[in-house]
């Protein structure tokens, strides 16, 4: 009573447990669905705005579309604050998570938070810095824009003033007054000249930052206004070389002389004041393009310089040379050698300008083409994709990265030699030159360092995700060869033992392998732990094995650890029922060896009278102790055999000599009683006893005839059948020893009667000779009788062991048949359902007509009930029941499918005939409706209210309430609807009623789905219905 009541104590404690594990683990669930489900979430979310930012590094370089990009990262940066905020829910959702979770969980919780605190803290650092670029960029760009629209608007003011100096006057004076006016119309060209420089630098500052096509665009409008400078430049020196012509023509000679050497110094001071800048090439190519517009006006002004000199030549040939001729001559040779000087100048400025440009092109080309690599570079290093979720596609992801890694050491020796052909530029630049090519090689080492530090924490990333992949896979790996070692271990395990010793063993060594079972809890718990992680943070095609696969492991856990329990619950039988046994063995072959001892100790038989009194007492004790223990021997070896039907074919060898063994000890020790009895009754008769002899015999004839009287009964089921047949062998080869003793009272009772005198002591003898052989004669007939009797209830189990067998196949085989006819028909047409269920009244028929087998069966065994032993009737009684109930259950089971088949026909039937009305309803509306249409709709809202009316009216005189409910009813029960839901769903104040509008709206709501055209009537008109 108390192992029960500690069993039990220990039994409440561990299902408390594991309620309190269930409620503990549903509480979590939640906890921890949520946390990743909003951390893969915010992931992505911030993945987004790192990809939006990432696309649009590029800056645009009119203002409108900075303003644009401007927009945009204040959406992103507003994005970001958004996920920032919900970061904080997460961060309180991953505390609360690691409260509940294991410490080897908590690490990888903290790294998910930490992660996206990364993320973010970058991504706001990345957005900050673009807000910057993006104000210095819009800055510039208006700044551009406006120093451009003033060049613009300055240049159309000069070019409308040099419009209306463009006439050459007639007189000489008119000439040279107009000569003077260029000139100082040329030298306040100063102011415009700025400006036009300006805006070439502040457009230079532009596209420097901005996107290629941008860049291109901002070069396409300085070159046009570029080109504008050029044609107004052109312009000014076509006027003044028409009038230093005009002048010639006119005959000042002089005049024409002096201007044009005059022109040669300002042309002069012009190619001088042309600097050849160092490192950019924009400025290089303005400074051309100054120099373009001085070598046209030079060009311009060679043919004024040839007329001069043609006309100085024939003056100084002339009759009318004077004494300034030598004057004129000098001032000729002086316009020679300054021209010659001037067309000196002019080239080797030029050739400066041009190795100044192709040098810097070369440069800024080789940086141009350096900092799209490093922008291609850090765009693709930036491109953040989910991580390999396998071995070979992390390892492919790393291998990959390795090899965008690998031109490293080249970028870097590139970047080196940028820096030192940038020094060696720098070092001779001055100005704008020298500060664009500081800060080239500011951003490009700036490009370079934020490359170098994504390129280490993506490589850490990476590294870190392929060993935990491949770690995961490992112990995935591992655990699936476990596992699989486990199952073979398993399924390689002998069956369960009824010999004590053996099932012991087998009970240890199940004890090592459920030890291994907890041992290897832990790392199933990690990988399910990494491959959650997995689950949340890998690429989707690769989740998507990976969930098969943890799904796989864990089902085979579960049945792993199902079949261990299994094994355990079969181990306790075994070893239970196998204790039994070898306790009842032992104690009888106990009792036995007990029994042969004390037979041992009285072997010797005594000739006393009073002594032989007392060993015949004895062993009548003895026999009856033996009689007594003959139900344990009978149970017990019952047992035995019941335990070896059960038993593994390697027990069967060990049980078999164990029951052996109880047999032969007991038959042993019958076999030793018998003869000790027939010692002692030979001795008695020896003795001269013949008639205590003679009542011995008797009073075992007496005891043995009762058992063998025809009433009693020995009819059972096989088993005890067979236990009979082998108590009744005993008791004819007992009997068969038995004769022996007869046989010698008969012979010593002749003896004594040949040798007597008639007397009454012989009579007496006589008579008790004749009664005991007339016994001897009855029990030997109801012995005979008996074995019959066994015989017949042998064959009569038999044929009912055979029948129920037959039956209980027939049951299993109707009931597969039953299942199958029960799957729906495809497709699930009347027809179909008509021919299944025609195969189902076959089969039923088929089925009906094995009752009287059934009959057959019954009555055998009701039969065989009623002439069955006690110890034999209530196993022929259970037999009964189970062939009653098993056959009554296929019966109604397969009347209760035929209904469902007809209910299905009947129901395909219904939707048939329901889509038939349906689909007639909308013929005929849509015939009704097309017909109205055709009719002119009237112009007068009472009238057009009134025919709604009597089209309400008309449905109402067409409707048919009964059918409806009918209707309503049938479908309220296909969908497994009932009255009182209804009211409760609209009892929404819960005060146990439904008002007359709920109760309405309700009707209508719900039949909307009963496909009735109900949905339109008034809700009065439905209310009085």
């Amino acid at each position: 009573r108390d192992r029960v009541d500690q069993l039990l104590k220990e039994w409440q404690d561990l299902k408390d447990s594991v309620d309190q594990r269930g409620q503990w683990l549903g509480d979590t669930l939640p906890v921890s669905e949520a946390f990743w489900e909003e951390t893969a979430r915010l992931s992505e979310q911030l993945d987004n705005i790192g990809s939006v930012l990432r696309a649009n590094q590029d800056l645009a370089a009119s203002p409108d579309c900075l303003r644009d990009q401007k927009a945009t990262n204040a959406e992103l940066q507003q994005g970001l604050n958004e996920a920032m905020g919900e970061l904080v829910g997460v961060k309180e959702t991953g505390d609360k998570l690691e409260s509940r979770v294991g410490s080897s969980e908590v690490p990888d919780v903290r790294n998910a938070v930490e992660d996206l605190k990364k993320t973010s803290d970058g991504l706001a650092k990345d957005l900050q810095d673009r807000q910057r670029e993006l104000d210095s960029q819009y800055a510039a760009a208006c700044e551009f824009q406006d120093a451009l629209q003033s060049c613009l608007d300055l240049m159309e003011q000069r070019e409308a003033e040099l419009s209306d100096l463009a006439t050459v006057p007639e007189s000489a004076t008119g000439v040279k007054d107009q000569a003077q006016k260029l000139a100082e119309f040329r030298e306040s060209l100063g102011p415009l000249r700025e400006a036009i420089e300006r805006a070439n630098q502040l457009g230079l500052d532009v596209a420097q930052k901005a996107s290629p096509d941008d860049r291109k665009t901002v070069e396409a409008t300085l070159d046009a206004a570029n080109s504008r400078w050029d044609a107004f430049m052109d312009g000014l020196n076509d006027s003044e070389h028409r009038l230093a012509s005009c002048l010639l023509n006119l005959g000042e000679f002089q005049h024409a002389l002096d201007h044009l050497l005059n022109w040669i110094a300002k042309t002069h001071n012009t190619l001088d004041a042309i600097r050849v800048p160092i490192g950019e090439p924009r400025l290089i190519e303005l400074e051309l393009a100054k120099h373009k517009t001085v070598n046209l006006d030079m060009a311009s002004h060679g043919d004024s310089v040839a007329r001069v000199e043609e006309s100085g030549q024939q003056l100084l040939r002339s009759k009318d040379a004077n004494a300034s001729a030598g004057e004129t001559r000098e001032k000729l040779h002086d316009l020679k050698d300054r021209w010659d000087k001037l067309l000196s100048a002019a080239r080797d400025k030029q050739l400066s300008l041009e190795k100044a440009l192709r040098e810097s092109r070369a440069y800024h080309a080789d940086v141009q083409e350096l900092a799209q690599d490093l922008a291609n570079l850090d765009a693709q290093l930036a491109t953040s994709e989910p991580i390999g979720g396998l071995p070979d596609s992390a390892k492919q992801q790393l291998a990959k990265f390795e090899e965008l890694t690998a031109g490293f050491p080249a970028l870097r020796r590139r970047i080196a030699d940028a820096h030192e052909a940038g020094d060696a530029l720098a070092a001779q630049a001055d100005g704008p030159g020298g500060l664009r090519l500081q800060s080239d090689l500011s951003a490009l080492d700036k490009r370079w360092a934020a490359i170098e530090r994504r390129a280490d924490e993506r490589r850490k990333q990476l590294e870190e995700a392929t060993n935990t992949v491949t770690n995961f896979h490992g112990d995935l790996t591992r655990m699936i060869n476990w596992l699989t070692g486990m199952e073979r271990e398993l399924a390689g395990l002998q069956p369960v033992s009824r010999v004590v010793k053996t099932v012991e063993a087998q009970i240890d060594a199940h004890s090592r392998l459920k030890a291994a079972l907890k041992r290897q809890r832990e790392p199933h718990n990690r990988l399910e732990s990494a491959g959650t992680h997995l689950k949340y943070f890998s690429r989707k095609q690769d989740v998507v094995l990976i969930k098969n696969l943890l799904s796989s492991v864990q089902h085979r856990w579960d049945r792993l650890v199902s079949r261990a329990a299994e094994r355990t619950r079969q181990l306790d039988i075994g070893h239970r029922e196998a204790s039994k046994f070898l306790t009842m063995w032992r104690d009888l072959t106990a009792w036995i060896r007990t029994q042969s001892a004390a037979l041992d100790a009285d072997q010797a038989v005594s000739s006393e009278p009073q002594a032989l009194n007392e060993q015949l007492v004895r062993h009548a004790e003895f026999q009856a102790a033996v009689a007594a223990k003959n139900p344990q021997l009978d149970s017990a070896r019952r047992y035995g055999e019941q335990l070896k039907n059960r038993a593994p074919d390697f027990d069967q060898a060990e049980l078999t000599t164990m029951i052996n063994d109880l047999k032969q000890q007991w038959k042993e020790l019958c076999e030793r009683a018998l003869k000790r009895e027939r010692k002692l009754s030979d001795a008695l008769t020896c003795s001269g006893r013949y008639l205590e002899a003679m009542q011995t015999l008797i009073d075992w004839l007496n005891r043995a005839e009762p058992a063998l009287s025809p009433e009693v009964l020995v009819g059972g089921d096989q088993e005890t059948v067979l236990v009979l047949s082998e108590s009744h062998r005993q008791f004819e080869q007992e009997l068969d020893r038995k004769r022996d003793t007869l046989d010698l009272i008969q012979r010593s009772a002749a003896q004594l009667l040949s040798n007597s005198v008639a007397d009454a002591n012989a009579s007496r003898v006589q008579e008790q000779l004749v009664d005991l052989e007339t016994q001897w004669d009855r029990v030997t007939r109801l012995s005979a009788g008996r074995r019959q009797q066994l015989d017949e209830a042998a064959a009569n189990a038999e044929a009912f062991a055979s029948k129920a067998r037959g039956l209980l196949a027939l049951f299993t085989q109707a009931e597969q048949r039953i299942e199958a006819l029960g799957t729906p028909p495809d497709p699930e047409t009347e027809a179909a359902y008509q021919e299944r269920i025609n195969e189902h009244a076959k089969f039923h028929e088929g089925f009906s007509g094995k009752r009287p087998q059934l009959d057959e069966a019954l009555a055998l065994g009701s039969a065989i009930h009623d002439s069955s032993h006690p110890d034999g009737r209530p196993r022929v009684r259970q037999w009964l029941l189970v062939l009653q109930s098993r056959w009554d259950q296929v019966f109604e089971w397969s009347i209760q499918r035929g209904e469902k088949l007809q209910e299905a026909k009947q129901a395909a039937a219904n939707r048939r005939h329901l889509l038939r009305e349906l689909l007639d309803w909308l013929a005929g509306a849509d015939a009704s409706l097309r017909a109205n249409e055709a009719k002119p709709m009237p112009d007068n809202i009472q009238e057009v209210e009134l025919l709604l009316d009597q089209q309400r009216m008309k449905r109402l005189e067409a409707f048919d309430f009964d059918e409806w409910r009918q209707r309503y009813k049938e479908w309220m029960d296909v969908n497994k609807f009932r009255v009182m839901d209804f009211f409760k769903k609209k009892d929404t104040d819960h005060d146990g009623k439904v008002s007359r509008q709920e109760f309405i709206d309700g009707v209508l709501e719900s039949s909307k789905s009963s496909l009735l055209p109900l949905a339109g009537f008034k809700k009065d008109s439905i209310f009085v219905l």
